[in-house]
């Protein structure tokens, strides 16, 4: 969406202090310290003076063309090597056409420039946002070492999904995380003889969660092959096959969302599959590891 203003304008104003839009910070927000962008293409505030107030209002913007926006911009709040008990602080605020409301408030210490999302529905005037940053010193004598930075403002469109690209069901599009991400499995069970496992079953559980998946098996009804699926969040799982007759007739083979098999076996069969660390799980042990998964058998 573009501003409503003609020309596209932003307004500033405070009680004492300036957001500024050339030269160049102090310290470790300088181009030539912790910043890496150039001077003069984002805008700042200096607190070597005293800062009360420093307000820089967002040209208005028509948000009716989305169904659930966002505000998006690159936050800049690093003291570097500098020392300060507590950061310079940031309002985000927005007007609903009554009264100023705090969006989010940012007073932080993050290495370099970083990137801050927040949804704006319900925060809206009608179909506008009007939207402001508003800078305050913390109070304290050292709080010139913390200029704050603010770069690539934008309203967007809120796209929601997993946003982790490590799960299969990996969104590229989604700027939102809505808690989705999760990791697909299929288990295929074959018996040989075609009478079903005689007993047998497959079960997997989750060493973070506990979770337990199956058991899984294939019955006398279903013959020679089964098929189950589960998703899980989850990195590290035990399996564990076993528990009936005719053991040699059973096989299975664990495969991900894109059809590639992670493991496979008979029956009997112990092990596991996942991101997991190994180590000595006995607490009583010596060398016991709080966040071993899978005991490789060390403990002494």
């Amino acid at each position: 969406p573009v501003g409503v203003c003609s020309p596209n304008q932003w307004q500033i104003s405070s009680t004492s202090g300036n957001w500024a839009f050339t030269g160049n910070p102090g310290y470790n927000a300088s181009t030539f310290a912790g910043n890496n962008r150039v001077a003069g293409e984002f805008a700042w505030i200096d607190f070597s003076g005293t800062d009360v107030g420093v307000i820089m209002e967002v040209e208005h913007v028509d948000v009716a063309s989305l169904t659930n926006s966002a505000l998006f911009f690159d936050y800049f709040s690093d003291l570097g090597t500098y020392s300060c008990a507590s950061n310079n602080i940031l309002h985000v605020e927005a007007f609903d056409g009554t009264a100023w409301n705090s969006v989010a408030v940012l007073q932080l210490n993050a290495t370099g420039w970083n990137t801050y999302s927040y949804e704006l529905t319900g925060f809206e005037n009608g179909t506008t946002a009007q939207l402001r940053f508003r800078g305050e010193s913390s109070g304290l004598s050292c709080d010139f070492y913390n200029d704050l930075l603010i770069d690539d403002v934008k309203i967007v469109e809120a796209v929601y999904g997993c946003t982790d690209a490590a799960f299969d069901n990996y969104n590229a599009s989604a700027n939102f995380d809505d808690g989705s991400c999760a990791n697909t499995y299929t288990l295929e069970m074959e018996d040989s003889w075609g009478d079903g496992w005689d007993g047998a079953s497959w079960t997997a559980t989750s060493t973070t969660t506990g979770t337990v998946f199956g058991p899984y098996t294939i019955s006398y009804s279903q013959g020679s092959t089964n098929t189950e699926s589960f998703s899980s969040v989850d990195p590290c799982f035990t399996v564990v096959v076993g528990g009936g007759s005719y053991p040699w007739e059973h096989t299975w083979a664990l495969q991900d969302a894109i059809g590639d098999t992670i493991i496979f076996g008979g029956d009997p069969y112990i092990g596991s599959w996942g991101i997991c660390v190994l180590g000595c799980t006995d607490p009583n042990a010596g060398n016991y590891d709080a966040s071993a998964d899978i005991d490789d058998g060390s403990c002494s």
